[in-house]
This record gives C-alpha cells, structure tokens and sequence, in this order.
C-alpha cells in the first residue's frame, strides 16, 4: 500500500553491489559454522570451493549470486510485496538537487534528482548518503524527529529552524567533515586540489569565511522543505 513506485529491476551497478554482499554475507555465515576452502563441496568435511572473495569466483559463479539478487522484485509481488527507494535515499536526490541549484544557475527546475544522483561517483555518492543519515543524528541530538506525513493533521510540523540550531547544525557537520578529510590525508590549502588532497575549507569553523559558514547552515535552513517534498513525504517534529 505504500506510495512510492515499486523497483521493477536493479540496475547492473545495483545488481553487482548486492550480489557482493550476498557472498560475503554467505562467507561469513559459512566460515563461523566451521566450512573451510576445499577443492570440492563436502558437507561431512565442511568444505566448499566457492569460499573465496568474489573477485575469484568464476563468472558463472558470480552469475549465480545475481540471479539470485534479480529474482527479488518478481519474488516480492509474488506475496503481495514490493522493494522501494527508502525515504532516506529520495532525500538524499533532493540534497544534492537542491546543492546544485545553489551552486550552478544552469540547474533547471524540471529535472530528475535521482538522475543528477546517479552521474556522482560512487564514493560522491556514498559519502552523500552518509551526510544525509549523520544531518538526522544531528536533529535527534538537538531534540527533532523525523517522522511520515500521516494524515492530513500537521501542526506539530517544524517549518523552519532559530539561527541557533542552524548554527549549532552547521558547526557539528562541519567538525565532522573536517574530521573525516583530515583522517583521510586532506590538508588545507588557499585553492582547493582534490589530486593533492587540499580544500581552503579545511580550517576550524570560527576561521571559515562567513559564506562557507552561512552556506553550511543553509543546508539546515532548506531542509524542512526537501522533507515536504511530495516525493520524500517526511516531516520534521519535536521529539516528545
């Protein structure tokens, strides 16, 4: 009964990525019953060839694991069921949308969000998905839940955030930026070298320019909107 579209299928990138985790789920499952690596499978010795990282497996083998991983939708409306986009992920488009538009006049109002997602890399679009889930820590941390759209009754709905908790939302999400570069080897430089690993942003927040820092607190600021978002169909509220 829920709203959003059902996934008729995965995409080859999707198909490759969920497969890889059923082997390696697999592989965990098996090493922890006592299976080891033999020639053949034997299930009175508990040995099994396929016990090997995925980029070892034969492509037949690795066939198998996908076939596996593209019968799920069929599968799932077999029992009356569907696989969907989680809320979370559609934010996540919306996020990135709405950064582009504030950043490139080019970006028009008629586009696709998950399309404009889906041309990141994918480590861009990992570490998108990580802001997205740490920016709601960061709500529940200040006393805000993020909960559906039920029924037509909305006036607990957080409509807009004080300057003191968009503040306070920016500084830890930029602490936390900071310190993710920083482990990852990023030092700060006047004019941002991604091949050398130098951004001018990688400074404490008291010393970022004020429009870095007011552009860090807008993406805060937007975001009771992108939640309303008849596609993301969220709400943000007071926790009790």
């Amino acid at each position: 009964s829920d709203e959003r579209e059902p996934i008729l299928e995965f995409s080859d990138k999707e198909l490759t990525d969920l497969a890889i985790f059923e082997h390696n789920e697999w592989v965990k499952e098996k090493e922890n019953t006592g299976w080891i690596l033999g020639d053949k499978k034997d299930e009175e010795m508990r040995t099994t060839p396929f016990l090997v990282p995925w980029e070892d497996l034969s492509e037949d083998d690795q066939k198998y694991d996908k076939d596996a991983i593209r019968n799920i939708p069929a599968l799932l409306d077999s029992i009356g069921l569907k696989a969907v986009n989680s809320k979370i992920k559609i934010l996540t488009f919306k996020m990135h949308e709405e950064y582009l538009k504030r950043h490139n006049n080019n970006i028009g109002e008629n586009i696709d969000s998950a399309e404009l997602f889906d041309e990141l890399d994918d480590y861009i679009k990992f570490s998108n998905y990580k802001q997205a889930k740490f920016n709601i820590k960061l709500l529940n941390e200040r006393g805000y839940d993020l909960v559906p759209r039920t029924g037509e009754d909305w006036d607990d709905e957080v409509k807009s955030f004080s300057k003191r908790d968009l503040e306070h939302f920016a500084k830890r999400e930029h602490k936390a930026w900071f310190k993710l570069k920083s482990d990852l080897g990023w030092k700060y430089g006047p004019k941002r070298d991604d091949e050398n690993k130098i951004n001018p942003n990688l400074r404490p927040w008291k010393k970022l320019d004020k429009k870095v820092q007011n552009d860090n607190m807008k993406t805060f600021e937007v975001l009771p909107r992108l939640c309303a978002d008849p596609e993301v169909n969220l709400k943000i509220v007071k926790s009790e």
